[in-house]
């Protein structure tokens, strides 16, 4: 757990270097530059999660996953945080708590939609929702807020310095989240034994990607899309839990 934290903690300080430099210089490639960076720490800090919470998994410990998930979900808000107070171009993260709860109804019935067209119309039992672990749904929408603070906030609000037709600025941001999850999948050779046979899933990641784009883009703050990932993961991922 503490490496999750060291791997949190040097990002941001990549961010206050980034931002010491562009203090420095008056640069407007910097946040470009921070891209990159923001892409690979946050693989780094997705394969830590997963060392943390499998190993807890394998001990079959209600009470260690809760606090694995608790955990885990401490580090990314010490991440989120640094995104919100480091970035080199000072502005707003995009959580403005006045349209809480009108983007996050927004996000929640885009997350529902997208889910039951993948699904070909199924929804999870409530069994199946009730399997899941409090630790898993900790941990699962804390990878969601993190996740689309890194993509939908700082990333496309980088991308969107260089790239102006919308449709392009959405299936950019679209693709580098897409090409995020490819490590994470080809650790699991079971399932996807290479990378062409991880491509429709990714396809499916960047049309997600592409939804979450166009929410961030439409309503103007994160909680929409962090709303509708949140929604769109625990409904897909519960239903493959077998009770």
């Amino acid at each position: 757990m503490a490496n999750l934290f060291l791997i949190c903690a040097a990002g941001i300080v990549g961010l206050v270097v980034a931002r010491w430099v562009k203090s420095r210089t008056k640069t407007d490639w910097i946040d470009l530059a921070c891209v990159p960076w923001l892409f690979v720490v946050s693989i780094v800090v997705e394969h830590a999660q997963h060392q943390v919470y499998y190993q807890s998994w394998r001990t079959g410990s209600c009470s260690l996953l809760l606090a694995a998930g608790l955990g885990i979900a401490c580090a990314r808000l010490v991440f989120v945080i640094g995104l919100a107070r480091f970035w080199p171009r000072p502005g707003p993260l995009g959580f403005p708590v006045k349209r809480v709860f009108w983007s996050m109804l927004v996000g929640f019935v885009a997350g529902s939609v997208q889910s039951w067209a993948i699904a070909e119309g199924q929804w999870p039992t409530f069994l199946q929702l009730k399997a899941a672990l409090a630790g898993w749904y900790v941990q699962e929408i804390s990878a969601t807020v993190m996740q689309e603070a890194v993509y939908r906030g700082r990333v496309m609000d980088a991308l969107r310095l260089r790239i102006r037709p919308a449709g392009h600025l959405i299936a950019c941001q679209a693709l580098v989240f897409a090409a995020f999850h490819v490590p994470g999948m080809l650790r699991r050779h079971e399932t996807y034994p290479s990378f062409l046979a991880a491509l429709p899933d990714l396809g499916l990641i960047f049309l997600g990607g592409c939804v979450a784009g166009i929410l961030r883009y439409w309503r103007r703050d994160l909680w929409a899309p962090v709303a509708q990932h949140a929604v769109y993961n625990i409904l897909i991922q519960t239903m493959t839990f077998k009770v």
